[in-house]
């Protein structure tokens, strides 16, 4: 969205189908990604707010030409940033908030821990944070999901690189290395620039060999695989929810041999 937003005077914005007359003619001046939320800051000259998009599991932005059919009814949008050239419009977000402050990031994404997209990661905070969480015996699976830890992870994320790394889900934070850990968020941001190289529209985290044309189930290793045979060992891959939040994990018992 920057390359078509940041700089631009805004025509209008509405929340919620809300007017909102003070946008009229501020400049959207940034346009970042911290973890799962959007920030999107307007500068009115004297007062700068910033309007915060989280899109939880089924929200989506488009972007139309002023006039533009839409692809989804518009009762559906909750926001639509619009400049003189394009109008930004985000479906079905799971939270969407607009901070009034003077500071370039409002503290409501202070508590993040680094993201795994962002230009640099600091595993040693991210070590430091595993490290300090208060459950001892917390389940690996629950820790990658913790954006306090390190955000940017996600449901899918958690179980392919579990795998990957041949860790079990419920395997005890405390039963883990540095260099365990440390692997597994290495792992999770190398698996995330990829897919961010690649367009970033679908998540894949396992790809066919060269000149074998990709099946529709091909794109994982095991995330949506329950009872599917694993792809290393041919173990059937079993699956169940994990954790307060009821996030389903998938695992392959052989290839992630439980431990504890």
């Amino acid at each position: 969205m920057a390359p078509d937003l940041v700089g631009q005077r805004l025509v209008g914005l509405l929340l919620d189908k809300l007017a909102q007359p003070w946008a009229v003619d501020v400049v959207a001046t940034a346009c970042e990604a911290v973890g799962k939320h959007l920030l999107i800051t307007l500068d009115a000259g004297d007062e700068r707010r910033v309007l915060r998009v989280h899109l939880g599991m089924k929200g989506s932005w488009h972007r139309y030409r002023p006039g533009e059919a839409w692809l989804r009814s518009p009762m559906g949008a909750r926001v639509e940033l619009r400049t003189a050239r394009w109008y930004f419009v985000c479906f079905g977000p799971k939270e969407v908030e607009l901070v009034r402050r003077n500071a370039p990031r409002p503290d409501v994404v202070g508590h993040l821990g680094p993201d795994l997209l962002g230009a640099t990661f600091e595993l040693a905070e991210v070590l430091r944070r595993a490290r300090a969480i208060s459950q001892r015996d917390a389940a690996v699976g629950d820790l990658l999901l913790t954006q306090t830890v390190a955000c940017g992870i996600g449901n899918v994320y958690k179980s392919e690189v579990l795998f990957l790394e041949r860790i079990h889900p419920w395997t005890p934070v405390h039963a883990l290395s540095d260099d365990d850990l440390g692997r597994l968020y290495g792992r999770a941001r190398t698996l995330m620039q990829q897919n961010l190289a690649d367009g970033g529209a679908r998540i894949t985290t396992h790809r066919p060999p060269l000149g074998v044309r990709p099946r529709a189930d091909d794109r994982y290793w095991v995330y949506r695989r329950a009872a599917k045979p694993c792809r290393v060992c041919a173990t059937a891959v079993r699956s169940r929810l994990q954790g307060a939040m009821a996030r389903r994990a998938y695992w392959c018992p052989t290839c992630q041999e439980d431990l504890t």
